[in-house]
């Protein structure tokens, strides 16, 4: 912005500028949680993760979600990525699906698989 500050939009286009600049162009994917949970359940700006998914559909990414402490139904949806409409690559879930016991699990989508 003119005055000097940012939103998450110019932030998240700086952030992939930088990595852009600084690799060679065949980076993997990029590792998210929907809800900072550890850092104080921080919450995503809405339309943030369909932001990051198209950066990475850009740069032919994939999108990995790490959804531990936020999935099954603990945000008002089943998913926490799904308020923005998002489908990411591949997503972990562990610690809610338990009840307790040491379980944990990997989505992916049908390309992946």
């Amino acid at each position: 912005h003119a005055d000097g500050s940012l939103d998450w939009q110019t932030e998240l286009d700086d952030a992939f500028d930088l990595v852009d600049s600084q690799s060679t162009g065949s980076l993997a994917a990029f590792v998210a949680e929907p809800i900072l949970s550890s850092g104080g359940i921080l919450e995503l700006p809405q339309g943030y993760l369909a932001a990051l998914h198209q950066k990475c559909r850009e740069r032919g990414m994939l999108l990995i979600l790490d959804e531990a402490q936020t999935g099954i139904g603990r945000t008002g949806h089943m998913f926490a990525f799904q308020r923005d409409g998002v489908t990411p690559d591949i997503l972990t879930l562990s610690k809610t699906i338990g009840a307790g016991l040491p379980l944990s699990a990997v989505m992916t989508t049908a390309e992946i698989e």
